[in-house]
């Protein structure tokens, strides 16, 4: 049987405890002993539950909650105040009282963080009863809370047909790509899917509308002869409505197939990424452009990323990019300027585009790395930055 997702609240010290509710605020168990250590408190807690988030009383997380959720990859949330005695006294209230002090004080931390996210726990509770995904609990929930997905994007992954299915785990398996990225793809996929579905319900009912509009015309000419002002007009009414119901299907019909290619593109593009370097991707280096990217982009420390104007930048961009030594690619030659603060390559031609991501061949990129000149100026690079640290 599945173990049930948990939200785990802690009161480490001389005498560490720990308390668990499940995603309805119903109290699984609690514990406290002394010189209890981290993998104790961690081989405890799963074998009876999969932790999803952890917390403690105290709005700077201490270093054991630290260690426990980096530990299990769980969710890390703290209270905006240090939680007081008598908050604490009302949030345990509900509950049966328990051994001690610091079992209260871990089970009050837990409850807090339960009201702080209830209304989001409801919602995901009411999607799966309304989608029947109730034998997908666990993995939904933990889509939406741990990956960021949609709710519809969400369903899309679970319900991929074993075909699909296979296709997708492949590709997240490579070390070329993050999971994240991936997801961010396929989130963007599961989107058109639905749209597509809508357009495609919305274009059947428009031709059940004009099949039954023709119909109507069809009596009307036959009693045309015999017919008043009234009908004619009646009659020009029915035209009109044809026409413009038409021209609605035809307009529907050329956003259905932009939509199917748009899929099409995205089908291509995630079929090459296993042989290819995946890279983020931005129109230029301004504060402008990063700022509506920021939470695509999501930048590691080293990663590459393609510039398509990379003449136009802002200060205060370069100086976030350089912090995390972000290594810089481009068709365009770079100015000096960026050329002595970055690592940069100049690749002549892509393997593939989208809106946000390119592919390149990896070996035009370790061509480039391998090169003495440029392991010149990684050295160098490096060597400005450990100074700037020392000053």
């Amino acid at each position: 049987m599945e173990k049930p997702l948990t939200i785990v609240g802690l009161d480490p010290g001389t005498t560490t405890a720990y308390a668990l509710l499940d995603l309805k605020g119903n109290l699984l168990g609690s514990f406290s002993s002394k010189e209890l250590s981290l993998s104790q408190v961690i081989s405890l807690i799963i074998g009876v539950s999969q932790p999803l988030v952890s917390c403690s009383d105290k709005s700077k997380t201490p270093s054991f909650v630290h260690d426990f959720s980096s530990s299990l990859g769980t969710i890390l949330l703290s209270p905006a105040h240090d939680l007081q005695k008598q908050e604490k006294k009302e949030l345990v209230r509900p509950y049966v009282k328990l051994a001690n002090s610091h079992e209260l004080d871990s089970l009050a931390a837990a409850a807090y963080i339960y009201r702080k996210i209830r209304p989001t726990l409801e919602k995901i509770d009411l999607f799966i009863r309304e989608n029947k995904l109730e034998g997908m609990r666990n993995k939904f929930t933990l889509l939406v809370f741990k990956d960021n997905l949609n709710f519809h994007a969400a369903k899309e992954i679970l319900t991929l047909s074993s075909e699909e299915d296979n296709s997708f785990q492949k590709i997240i398996e490579k070390p070329q790509i993050s999971k994240s990225d991936f997801l961010k793809l396929l989130g963007k996929y599961a989107e058109l899917k639905k749209d597509n579905r809508l357009l495609v319900r919305r274009s059947k009912q428009i031709k059940e509308g004009c099949l039954q509009l023709k119909k109507s015309n069809s009596f009307l000419s036959k009693k045309l002869s015999q017919s008043d002002l009234k009908v004619d007009r009646l009659l020009k009414f029915k035209e009109d409505r044809i026409k413009s119901l038409s021209q609605q299907l035809n307009t529907e019909k050329d956003i259905l197939n932009s939509l199917r290619r748009e899929i099409n593109s995205i089908y291509s593009f995630i079929s090459k990424v296993p042989r290819h370097q995946l890279l983020k991707r931005v129109d230029n280096l301004g504060q402008d452009e990063f700022s509506r990217k920021s939470r695509l982009l999501d930048l590691g420390e080293q990663d590459f990323l393609w510039v398509n104007n990379p003449q136009i930048y802002s200060e205060k961009v370069l100086a976030q990019l350089q912090q995390q030594q972000v290594r810089l690619v481009s068709e365009k030659k770079f100015n000096e300027r960026i050329k002595r603060e970055f690592v940069t390559f100049n690749i002549k031609e892509l393997a593939d585009r989208l809106a946000h991501f390119v592919l390149v061949r990896p070996e035009q990129l370790e061509k480039q790395m391998n090169s003495e000149d440029l392991i010149k100026i990684v050295d160098s690079y490096k060597k400005k930055r450990e100074d700037g640290k020392k000053t």
